[in-house]
């Protein structure tokens, strides 16, 4: 595999998903999404609500290497910066899209093209 940090500064893998539909903006679905991801990656820790209305659960930044999710009110997505290997990016995103469902009401009826 090529290790794009010999030809990059940053690299990264996204994961999108946009909805017809508003995403669920209530408490507990968000806390309990987020926290089954902090299962799965026990480093993502970092929530916050940014000036754009925008939901982010990431890992610490300053690492270098860190993974996210965010939730908006019509997309969601999930994604892992400077990732070791593909496998961990692709990891990352299955473990988001598998919970996505089940907290966050996502359904292929309501899926963008």
């Amino acid at each position: 595999m090529v290790h794009f940090g010999s030809i990059s500064d940053d690299y990264g893998l996204a994961t999108y998903i946009n909805t017809k539909l508003d995403l669920p903006t209530q408490r507990s679905s968000l806390i309990n999404f987020f926290d089954g991801m902090r299962k799965l990656h026990p480093g993502m820790t970092e929530m916050e609500r940014r000036e754009s209305g925008e939901l982010a659960f990431e890992e610490d930044r300053d690492q270098g290497s860190y993974r996210w999710v965010t939730v908006e009110p019509r997309r969601f997505a999930a994604g892992f910066m400077n990732p070791p290997d593909l496998e961990a990016a692709d990891k990352m995103a299955l473990s988001a899209l598998d919970l996505a469902p089940y907290h966050l009401d996502i359904s292929p009826i309501d899926c963008e093209a």
